[in-house]
């Protein structure tokens, strides 16, 4: 359980505005040591209270994670903006196990940095580039020990980083609202100081989404949604050759996160209806995921020797009828 509060105030000056704030993040961790079950385990469970702590402030690690963001208007269209903080994140409740995880891990921690600027075109159509890095610190990694002692198969050794930029630009007309969003991005993590980088499990290169809505009439609106991403990576596996030694069943493993999964897209299409009724409004809508049915690769599956790869698919085609109420 945690609770955030997050101080704030809004600065302007002129042409500029700027947003300092601070977040305290104090998090309350339960535990119980008795599942799984071990003769190391007491029958009882844990409860301490742990913090986000704060890495670049030295002996003032208790000091509130500090944010600020920027903006600055240099004519009426053209407008830049910069941000950057401190942030923090508790340990997943699956990571303090204390057999297959560790009970005394830790808060990670982050630095988030970006920076844009947006310009309108016209009245109506916007255009917006925004660069953001991010530097994570003291991730949770499995130990390098080939059998590392019970509750210390976790720690806090990793670190990764993430650089991506992002374009999008909108148009709306009387009628019709177009928006189209593009990212490309890397992440890496490293399990260990003396590790090489590697691929972030979820790293995605590029990402792309287009949006489409025309509001035909009474209360009626159309949509569309195309969406791609790339395939995520993971990690070869191989049947074991006469020159290499394997336990039954086992596979050979390649380099980590050296493959990806194929590439992601849907076409999305909408309907939608609104209506009042007294203080009530109404929205009827129909969706239609996946219109093109294409079946997506979400995990790769192998033959019981390895030799052959397929993958699991993702939902086909997926009509959704729905009623949204707003008091």
């Amino acid at each position: 359980m945690t609770t955030a509060p997050y101080i704030f105030a809004e600065i302007n000056l002129g042409r500029w505005t700027l947003t300092p704030g601070f977040r305290f993040e104090p998090t309350l961790i339960d535990g119980s040591l008795r599942l799984p079950h071990t003769y190391q385990a007491p029958d009882i469970g844990y409860r301490r209270m742990g913090v986000a702590l704060n890495p670049y402030f030295g002996p003032l690690a208790w000091m509130p994670n500090p944010r600020l963001s920027a903006a600055y208007r240099a004519t009426r269209k053209l407008t830049f903006t910069a941000g950057g903080g401190v942030y923090g994140q508790p340990p997943a409740v699956e990571d303090l196990s204390p057999v297959f995880g560790n009970p005394n891990l830790a808060s990670s921690s982050a630095i988030h940095a970006s920076a844009g600027v947006s310009y309108k075109l016209t009245g109506t159509l916007v255009m917006e580039v925004v660069g953001f890095y991010k530097r994570l610190y003291d991730l949770v990694a499995r130990s390098g020990l080939p059998s590392p002692p019970v509750g210390q198969s976790l720690g806090k050794a990793g670190s990764a980083a993430v650089m991506a930029d992002r374009c999008c630009c909108g148009k709306s007309w009387p009628r019709v609202l177009c928006w189209l969003s593009y990212s490309i991005s890397r992440s890496e993590r490293k399990d260990r100081p003396d590790s090489n980088w590697r691929l972030f499990d979820y790293d995605q290169t590029n990402v792309l989404t287009l949006l489409a809505s025309y509001e035909i009439s009474h209360g009626f609106q159309a949509g569309a949604r195309f969406r791609y991403t790339t395939g995520m990576p993971r990690t070869r596996w191989r049947e074991p050759t006469s020159t290499q030694t394997s336990q039954q069943g086992e596979p050979i493993f390649g380099a980590q996160n050296s493959i990806r999964l194929p590439a992601f897209y849907a076409l999305d299409l909408r309907v939608e209806k609104a209506f009042v009724y007294r203080r009530l409004k109404f929205n009827l809508f129909a969706d239609v995921q996946n219109v093109s049915n294409r079946k997506n690769p979400e995990e790769i599956i192998y033959s019981a020797d390895y030799s052959q790869r397929s993958y699991i698919a993702g939902l086909p085609v997926l009509p959704v009828v729905g009623l949204r109420m707003e008091f």
